[in-house]
């Protein structure tokens, strides 16, 4: 075996020896990854019955933080040491050597983005499922390994099925934590942008789509091709201010192809705005790559409101260089930052 993509891209992993542990095979792994998303921000992990540990250390080689590690036998736990220090990662992943079902009671609440659950196909993920919601982070997500043929139920608690595939006899099933089924991810879009500044045309929109959604996320996209007047932070900080205490709105950031965050977050609806004519040519384009990328992707356009039409957060940014009064063109918490930047 070795790690598919990532930091550690190419190093070898070591297998048990014996008939006791199944290691997931590289293809099955990478099609895992390829659901789940390329690469991470960060988030600790979770590997149950672990074996070699080669999903939890695949997990840390795409950019999450920490890992740990469940598994009874010794000479596995061993191997799964030995694989982490030779892909560096000896001080990021913590092996615990006991059953998961007297492990679970004991690991941190809330601490874990990603799960992965590969017991023996006798056994089944079902019982371990159902105890895995406590762990979980908001909006985590479980990877169920199990046999194609009896696959667990679509829900246990919070958890949801989102994803199920087989590879061969090997099934996989992709729960998130909190998630609308299938029918329900309607409810829910993605809003995402660069959002440097948020401008009012920005704000009309999030307002005119939660009359279509239950729910927003407002993902702050990240592009290596611009740089930004205002950071990350910044951008985040100004978005949640300016949209108040409104359950219905969550501000996120994210790097990557939009699709990939999509999964991880088991959202397939995204909200664009349309000023133009011109902007529907770009958007149309864009939205049929997105569904090539992922077939479950939709692209939902609204109108920007006639009284911002012409407002970008380009030209936003031009006026407020050089002095021009931008207080009627976006939020007072954005107007005040602007100030700030350009010392006004």
């Amino acid at each position: 075996m070795r790690v598919v993509a990532g930091s550690a891209r190419g190093r070898r992993l070591a297998s048990p020896r014996g008939a006791s542990t199944r290691p997931t095979s590289d293809k099955v792994r990478g099609a895992v990854f390829n659901l789940l998303g390329q690469f991470f921000d960060g988030g600790d992990v979770l590997d149950l019955y672990a074996g070699s540990g080669a999903l939890a250390i695949e997990a840390l080689s795409r950019g999450c933080a920490r890992a740990v590690c469940v598994e009874a036998d010794r000479q596995a736990a061993e191997v799964i040491r030995r694989n982490a220090e030779q892909c560096g990662f000896g001080h990021r992943l913590e092996t615990r050597q006991e059953l998961v079902e007297s492990a679970l009671p004991r690991l941190p609440r809330g601490a874990f983005t990603l799960a992965f659950l590969d017991p023996p196909y006798s056994m089944g993920p079902g019982d371990a499922l159902a105890r895995l919601e406590p762990l979980l982070a908001p909006g985590g997500m479980v990877v169920a390994e199990h046999d194609r043929r009896r696959p667990p139920a679509e829900r246990f608690g919070a958890l949801v099925l989102a994803e199920r595939r087989s590879y061969g006899d090997t099934g996989i099933s992709i729960y998130h934590l909190g998630c609308a089924k299938r029918d329900d991810m309607m409810r829910h879009a993605i809003y995402p942008g660069s959002f440097d500044p948020l401008t009012n045309g920005h704000l009309s929109l999030i307002q005119r789509g939660l009359k279509i959604f239950d729910g927003l996320v407002v993902a702050v996209a990240e592009n290596p091709d611009k740089t930004p007047l205002f950071s990350f932070a910044e951008r985040m900080t100004l978005i949640r201010d300016a949209v108040g205490d409104d359950p219905r709105v969550e501000v996120d950031s994210f790097n990557g192809l939009l699709v990939d965050y999509a999964k991880r977050r088991g959202i397939h609806t995204v909200l664009r705005g349309l000023r133009a004519v011109s902007d529907f040519e770009y958007e149309f384009q864009l939205a049929n790559m997105n569904r090539k990328l992922d077939r479950d992707f939709d692209s939902v356009f609204v109108m920007t409101g006639e009284d911002y039409y012409f407002v970008s957060a380009k030209l936003v940014r031009e006026v407020a260089k050089f002095g021009g009064d931008v207080s009627g063109l976006v939020p007072k918490n954005v107007a005040d930052g602007l100030r700030r930047k350009f010392n006004r």
